[in-house]
């Protein structure tokens, strides 16, 4: 998929659902890649990809930037006193 996120891929295969974006919009069943990602290794990843100079960035910066995202927002860490 992308170099950058490529060495947290397991090579483990998942279900999920997809749209197809036309009059119908009816789902199909995808197999996804699993990825398992360090805490530490996400977080420093996702900040050297988004300190990259403008001229630096590739075409797919966007949709990676949002997998970054939606691997991040998808943890949620809790703390008692």
């Amino acid at each position: 998929m992308y170099k950058e996120i490529e060495k947290y891929r397991t090579g483990k295969k998942v279900k999920g659902t997809g749209v197809i974006v036309n009059m119908d919009n009816r789902e199909i069943e995808l197999d996804l890649d699993e990825y398992k990602f360090l805490l530490g290794d996400l977080i420093m990843d996702f900040h050297k990809h988004m300190s990259k100079p403008r001229w630096r960035r590739n075409f797919y910066h966007k949709r990676l930037t949002k997998i970054y995202k939606g691997a991040l927002n998808s943890i949620s860490l809790t703390y008692s006193v």
